[in-house]
């Protein structure tokens, strides 16, 4: 088989796989199934993708090279979705929010340009986890940097775990309403985020210390 031949079957590979987690979600999603849309036999798919995973990470990866560019962009190089450490230091709230409004705009305008993929990037899946786990990391980053509260780490670690998911999960909702045009979209958006800053502006410290 040619080089282009393969290619047209891994992209009639990626299609169908598209089709199978919107129709099912990722966790029911199967790679026979996946298969029988390219009209091929499992063993023949595994050829050109190992795992279901593999697959799901192939499919997400355009929107998820343009986001991980643009938080890159917003933040002069300090964070990327595939960094361990973070530094923000010089950041202020003020800071922070403007930046959240930059972000906000334009993820808005790949999620418009990769509906499909955006969508499926959203749902439950090991890439999905890591990009919830980046969030509770940094979270803990704004908590305990921002607090001066180390010797609380793991309790800033639970707390930091349940605003990640709490924030991909409401994400989720407003991506979710299809009768929100792009500006309408992008206000919510930029409300929902904002509000969530807030987090980082009570006194953490006296709570936890009581």
């Amino acid at each position: 088989m040619t080089q282009l031949s393969r290619e047209k079957v891994r992209n009639k590979i990626i299609a169908a796989a598209k089709e199978e987690f919107l129709e099912k979600g990722y966790k029911e999603a199967s790679m026979r199934s996946i298969a029988r849309k390219c009209m091929m036999t499992a063993g023949n798919l595994y050829r050109y993708f190992s795992s279901k995973e593999e697959l799901n990470v192939q499919v997400v990866s355009e929107p998820m090279l343009l986001l991980d560019k643009l938080l890159k962009k917003v933040t002069n190089d300090k964070l990327t979705f595939y960094s361990e450490d973070f530094d923000l230091s010089g950041d202020n709230l003020a800071n922070l929010k403007e930046k959240i409004n930059v972000f906000v705009d334009e993820m808005v305008d790949i999620y418009q340009q990769h509906k499909v993929e955006f969508n499926i990037l959203m749902m439950h899946s090991e890439v999905n986890d890591n990009i919830v786990n980046w969030c509770a990391n940094l979270t803990k980053y704004l908590l305990v940097g921002r607090n001066s509260i180390k010797e609380f780490g793991e309790e800033a670690s639970v707390l930091a775990q349940s605003y990640a998911v709490g924030l991909f999960s409401g994400l989720k909702e407003i991506f979710a309403i299809s009768e929100l045009d792009t500006d309408r979209m992008k206000k919510v958006t930029k409300l929902y985020l904002e509000s969530c800053l807030s987090l980082f502006q009570f006194d953490i410290r006296k709570s936890l210390g009581d």
